[in-house]
């Protein structure tokens, strides 16, 4: 595959990942540190499909320990995901979208794996009509300095989660930012 792509003069193109260090990834991301955050999601559609999978989605980190541009240690930041579709880095951790639920993650003891796992906003649907891949997707740091995530024909009831009289949303067909 690395031979049928083109590269401009001067850029090269190098496999920084592959299994057994990832596998199934659907979405990633890097932050402040050059850490790889991969969503894994073994089950995509398989699940909607009548599949038997007997694990859910993951988070896992990669780090490059020696700095030669190859990631060489695998761990898994978060586990028991449902759904998870697209992660993005932020203040420290990492902002989940796994359907119903947009999740903050982060790890405050240095160990490598997420202590904190806290529910933002929660009520993104899982569309069944569309075999279950129309869900939450895509979150990415826009120009205007806020995250915005694609709700595809979803949609559903979003509420920000630790508000007291927090209404819900309609966020179907919509942009969510």
């Amino acid at each position: 595959a690395l031979q049928a792509i083109e590269t401009r003069p001067g850029f090269q193109l190098q496999l920084a990942a592959a299994e057994p260090l990832v596998r199934d990834p659907i979405a990633m991301a890097f932050d402040e540190n050059s850490r790889l955050f991969v969503v894994e999601f073994p089950e995509y559609n398989h699940k909607h499909a009548g599949w038997k999978i007997p694990r859910q989605g993951v988070i896992r980190m990669l780090v490059d320990t020696n700095e030669d541009g190859r990631f060489d240690r695998s761990t898994v930041y978060v586990d028991k995901l449902d759904s998870p579709t697209s992660v993005a880095c932020y203040d420290g951790g990492i902002i989940v979208a796994a359907a119903p639920d947009l999740i903050y993650c982060k790890d405050t003891d240095g160990d490598g794996r997420a202590d904190v796992r806290k529910k933002i906003f929660s009520g993104f649907a899982i569309s069944a009509e569309r075999g279950g891949g129309a869900r939450l997707n895509s979150i990415r740091w826009g120009l205007d300095h806020r995250f915005h995530l694609c709700t595809s024909f979803s949609g559903g009831q979003v509420v920000r989660l630790g508000e007291k009289d927090a209404q819900p949303l309609d966020v179907r067909n919509r942009g969510f930012e």
